[in-house]
């Protein structure tokens, strides 16, 4: 029994020791902590690091985009992240990332069946973070030295294989951009290549695990307060959409809809290429995202699509859409990130993959570029020329009307040419 209790103890004091001691916000803000103001603001103190969440913040959405700079053969890859939050600061110990459930909806803002619905309407799925310390301004401070370490619970790079264990105590931020729309932060850590089997010289003798460098960026994008408006798909029309539930349609039941995924349309789509491209693929893949220029054109919508360089001191990550060339997966691929709520598509990374055995040549990737881009529109895949015309028509012309069935009707009127 007395050994047991000494054995209680040591782990308690373990377990104690191993958990960060509570520090006041004096102490955090002392000479020595490194500060990057904005719109959440980052402290570095004895190598921690805390993010700050205004309490004036509550409500509002934010998108969390995270990528690999470099590393494993690749550049500016998308990685997997919880997307879309809502955020939630009810006071000063407490920040709640919600991701509401958006397929039952109620789109008629004037039915009387809103209150009641929008009371019951759920499950909210929130990660919830207990404040650390608390501003002079009574705002919470999350510890997120996890995020630095690990990920935390809001990035995973888990769907490229290549990358295998990582080795733990290797992660360091190596940088922090603030500003008044969000902060970028740029994190390194080390990850073995050979962490599932055992490495064998002629002598039978193991071989240590081999690790390389991974370059990660993360970027926490405040959105705007109203978000770009939604439209509802028409039969017809070749878009990508999001299914829905709506309970306003019809007074005695539920009708199955959906809203389409578009850019927002009073912002330009600038593709930031990066300067790893190969010089000899650069004209090609300009040509291929320009090409829809003309097509947005004859459809009678102002959006254009511009191609620039991304310069030395712009952060990829920051960027709503980048073109990258690696040693990942072959072929031109491209993964987005797309609003649950308004369908609004927020950023996007187009990759293209090197093929050594059978290199692509320039007419062959502005094909595929101008195929990837129209579906980075939001166009159907697989949608032929005239489709795709008549879903940039449908999809980039702005709203006319506030009221998502008549804006619908009116939309369907000016494809058809009524």
């Amino acid at each position: 029994m007395k050994n047991t209790l000494i054995i209680a103890g040591l782990m308690t004091a373990t377990l104690a020791m191993a958990q960060p001691q509570p520090i006041s916000y004096s102490n955090l803000v002392k000479t020595g902590t490194k500060l990057a103001e904005g719109v959440l603001p980052i402290y570095q103190h004895d190598n921690r690091v805390y993010m700050e969440f205004d309490r004036q913040l509550d409500g509002r959405e934010m998108e969390l985009r995270g990528q690999i700079d470099c590393g494993f053969g690749l550049i500016d890859r998308a990685v997997k992240s919880i997307g879309v939050v809502k955020l939630s600061v009810p006071d000063s110990a407490t920040v709640v990332l919600n991701q509401p459930f958006y397929h039952d909806r109620i789109l008629d803002t004037d039915s009387p069946l809103t209150k009641a619905f929008n009371l019951s309407n759920g499950p909210t799925v929130g990660r919830t973070y207990c404040a650390a310390v608390v501003s002079d301004k009574g705002n919470p401070i999350v510890d997120i030295t996890e995020l630095v370490e690990y990920g935390m619970e809001w990035f995973d790079c888990s769907q490229y294989s290549a990358i295998r264990s990582l080795v733990e105590g290797s992660g360091r931020l190596t940088e922090v951009h603030a500003s008044a729309s969000g902060v970028a932060m740029s994190i390194e850590r080390q990850y073995e290549t050979e962490a599932e089997q055992y490495s064998f010289n002629s002598m039978a003798i193991i071989l240590p695990n081999a690790s390389k460098p991974l370059l990660t960026s993360y970027y926490f994008n405040l959105l705007p307060p109203n978000g770009e408006p939604i439209r509802l798909c028409a039969r017809d029309i070749a878009a990508q959409t999001i299914h829905l539930n709506d309970y306003s349609q019809n007074p005695y039941t539920m009708v199955e809809d959906s809203l389409v995924m578009r850019w927002a349309t009073n912002v330009p789509c600038v593709f930031y290429i990066d300067s790893l491209m190969p010089q000899q693929y650069r004209g090609a893949v300009v040509k291929g995202i320009e090409s829809w220029n003309s097509v947005l054109a004859k459809a009678g919508v102002k959006k254009r699509l511009t191609a620039k360089p991304l310069g030395k001191q712009t952060k990829a990550v920051e960027q709503a859409i980048v073109v990258a060339y690696d040693f990942g997966k072959k072929g031109v691929t491209s993964e987005k990130t797309v609003h649950p709520r308004t369908g609004e598509i927020l950023s996007c990374r187009l990759n293209i993959g090197h093929n050594g055995n059978s290199p692509i040549t320039a007419d062959e990737l502005t094909k595929s570029i101008r195929k990837e881009v129209a579906q980075i529109l939001g166009i159907a895949p697989n949608a032929n020329d005239q489709q795709a015309a008549r879903a940039l028509k449908y999809l980039y012309n702005p709203p006319a009307n506030s009221n998502v069935y008549k804006d619908r009707e009116r939309m369907i009127g000016i494809v058809k040419g009524k």
